[in-house]
């Protein structure tokens, strides 16, 4: 009940607006809490309070948000419908809550309704892995028909592909995934949840329901052939094969190369047979990235093939060069060159080089095999899955002459032909240093003695000397380095590769005028301070001297013989020469069925006399003399180079299977001038015949027993060794039995 007070009888009655309360006082209030739903909500309920409501108040809900529909009000609850938020930006909309009482009074109570962003839902393999971290996120997927490739033995890691060379990996540290995801099973689902890791290079899915997917049976798994190379981290899962990888292993763990990438065999999560090293396979497997390491993973034998790879070798020698290649297992049938070879065969090469020529180089794929050949002239290797090539090169011991020599001057250009050089400046009584490391010196000089345009040849002009060629135009110091200017300045360019080029002549004053390709003149500067050989600016030369040219002319007056590693040559000399220190020669006077006695000479070899050398590795120069005294007995002949092998009766110095000895020229080889041959007509002689530096001995009871173990000592084919074990040795001269 509500009253009104009249405090004056003349008081007048106003149409008032009049505030009141309820009986206790208080006016009408609302209450309600913010909303917040999930992306995917659709309908909700605001939940409000009113307090003290007035007979006939009215309560109204709205809103101004086109995503969101108020419904009718039950008395507790404002009930909405919306549409689940696709946006990845979560919305909001505001609704007024509204109670009307006694007319036009109002309490209001605004309510903010929070709808959250979609989350992202990955639908491809690639953005799966793009959004993989170290961090465990939760992420819905949708399953695009994806394939299950594989399945680890012990059930925890599942593969899966899209089949166009992306992958993933379910993992479930449980395990026992085997039955729920076989291989081949199709899996499909829209907007799955589930956890997303990067877990050492590769996306791992993980908390995942099997019940979330649809999975069907029937898949077909695509393998790729994604280059070894183009392998990343993102195809990890995937199903990838590949031909004809090489198999090494290392630290019992298997890889696999194409000759340019290799990947590592991973057989921790399936089991496979073992790999052998050295042989080739077609594979099939999982492929994954574990950090930095690209593993292949076959998922069991059928997925690992043995390729039996046939490969061609070939092989091409120079002259006076034998060389025979075998299947290590059938040694007495050589191969042809080429011949097709299975990879993994064993070959072995057989090399020997004609009397007077050492082995230069053995190129077997590419290297360089000289210093493994072992003592009987063989190199073994195992043939890979490609096509390989041996080459060989010998060089012959060199008889040439060796001179004291002089350096004359060269005064005209006709006179200027390529050989050995001293750049002089003759005032100064110098010469450029050519053995210098670094030829643009100050003081890049030797002093020389000069006696009527001569000048003595000595070691240290031989040091300093240029080598010359007139055609190419090119200096190159005694160091190795070519000069020359590639510009029109002073300095001085070096090179060991360039050969940088020069025009050469000599003027009317017997100067030599060299010019560098970019202009420059050669010329000697004599300041007190920068005295040096130097290129000179063409337009400023004249402060700089002018420069002459020596040329070596050489005087015969030894001769050279050149002992290869067998330590062992022959040797026709063209003059009576003397015996150097070290140097051993021989003639043969005697020859049984496999030995060859060998005579001594003992301190000059005559001129045209045919012998055998004896001496370490090197080069020797050996004195001419005037007189000699003739070899008597001797079956060695020299060779005017007409000598032709039959395969039979001429036999040559040769380092072959049996080791160094005489063995017979083939056909058709030619001996070459200047070099010692035997002719035998005995039909019980050997195909190879040792050197036998005592007497002939052809009763055991002859063979002497004691030895000084400190002598030198050779074996039967004239190789000196460092150990005996038991059998027939030279010692001294004498053929002794070790027991």
């Amino acid at each position: 009940m509500y009253y009104l007070y009249v405090t004056s009888a003349n008081a007048q009655i106003f149409n008032l607006n009049l505030t009141y309360e309820a009986i206790d006082g208080s006016a009408p209030q609302l209450s309600a809490d913010d909303v917040d739903i999930a992306y995917d909500v659709t309908s909700y309920s605001i939940a409000y309070t009113l307090t003290n409501p007035v007979d006939g108040g009215i309560f109204a809900a709205n809103t101004s948000a086109n995503w969101l529909t108020i419904g009718t009000t039950d008395g507790n609850t404002v009930p909405f419908t919306c549409s689940a938020n696709e946006a990845q930006t979560e919305r909001t909309a505001t609704v007024i809550l509204t109670y009307t009482y006694n007319t036009n009074e109002t309490v209001t109570k605004e309510v903010t309704v929070t709808q959250a962003a979609a989350p992202v839902i990955y639908s491809t393999i690639p953005a799966l892995f793009d959004a993989a971290s170290t961090t465990e996120t939760e992420v819905k997927v949708t399953f695009n028909n994806w394939v299950v490739s594989g399945v680890s033995t012990n059930g925890k890691n599942v593969f899966v592909t899209d089949n166009s060379g992306n992958g993933f990996v379910i993992f479930d540290n449980a395990g026992g995934m085997n039955e729920s995801y076989p291989v081949g099973s199709i899996l499909s689902g829209t907007a799955v949840s589930c956890h997303l890791l990067k877990y050492n290079g590769f996306a791992e899915i993980k908390n995942l329901n099997a019940s979330d997917l649809t999975i069907t049976t029937g898949g077909t798994i695509t393998a790729s052939n994604i280059a070894l190379a183009d392998l990343a981290g993102v195809n990890t899962g995937a199903l990838v094969s590949y031909e004809n990888l090489t198999c090494s292993v290392s630290s019992g763990k298997y890889y696999l190369s194409d000759g340019t990438t290799t990947i590592q065999v991973f057989n921790s999560l399936f089991a496979f047979d073992a790999l052998e090293d050295g042989k080739t396979y077609n594979i099939t497997g999982i492929y994954q990235q574990f950090n930095d390491t690209k593993e292949i993973l076959p998922r069991s034998a059928a997925d690992i093939q043995e390729v039996t790879v046939t490969s061609t070798l070939s092989w091409t020698v120079g002259t006076n060069i034998e060389l025979f290649v075998f299947d290590a297992a059938d040694q007495n049938n050589p191969l042809s060159s080429p011949a097709n070879v299975t990879a993994g065969t064993e070959i072995l090469v057989s090399v020997s080089v004609e009397q007077g020529y050492q082995l230069e180089s053995l190129m077997v794929d590419g290297v360089d095999v000289k210093n493994q050949i072992d003592d009987s002239g063989a190199y073994t290797f195992t043939m890979p899955g490609y096509a390989v090539t041996i080459s060989a090169t010998a060089t012959q011991g060199s008889i040439t002459p060796v001179s004291d020599g002089k350096y004359v001057k060269v005064t005209s250009t006709d006179d200027l032909t390529s050989g050995q050089y001293l750049i002089v400046y003759e005032d100064g009584s110098v010469a450029f240093n050519g053995g210098l490391e670094t030829l643009d010196a100050v003081g890049n000089t030797i002093e020389v003695e000069l006696d009527n345009n001569e000048i003595a040849a000595t070691t240290q002009t031989a040091a300093a000397e240029f080598t010359i060629d007139v055609t190419e135009g090119t200096i190159k110091s005694a160091s190795g380095y070519y000069i020359g200017r590639t510009t029109d300045a002073n300095g001085m360019n070096s090179s060991a590769t360039e050969t940088y080029t020069n025009t050469l002549s000599l003027d009317a004053d017997g100067n030599a005028d060299i010019v560098s390709s970019g202009g420059a003149y050669l010329r000697y500067n004599s300041a007190s301070d920068q005295t040096r050989f130097r290129y000179y600016k063409s337009a400023s030369y004249s402060s700089q001297k002018a420069i002459q040219l020596y040329k070596k002319v050489e005087e015969s007056h030894a001769i050279t013989v050149t002992i290869g590693s067998v330590g062992y040559t022959t040797f026709v000399p063209t003059a009576n020469v003397s015996l150097a220190d070290g140097v051993e020669a021989y003639g043969v006077d005697q020859i049984n069925e496999s030995s060859m006695h060998l005579l001594p000479i003992e301190t000059v070899v005559p001129s045209g006399e045919a012998v055998v050398i004896k001496a370490a590795e090197g080069v020797y120069a050996l004195p001419i003399v005037e007189s000699a005294t003739a070899v008597s007995g001797n079956l060695l002949q020299a060779s005017d180079g007409n000598v032709t092998g039959d395969g039979s009766t001429i036999y040559a110095l040769g380092n072959k299977s049996a080791g160094v000895g005489f063995y017979p020229v083939k056909n058709g080889a030619k001996v070459p001038k200047g070099k010692a041959y035997l002719v035998v007509n005995n039909e019980n002689i050997k195909e190879f015949i040792s050197f036998d530096f005592g007497g002939l001995v052809t009763e055991i009871n002859n063979v002497n027993t004691d030895f000084d173990a400190n002598a030198e000592i050779y074996n039967l084919a004239g190789q000196r060794v460092q150990k005996v074990q038991k059998g027939f040795y030279i010692v001294g001269g004498k053929k002794v039995l070790v027991k």
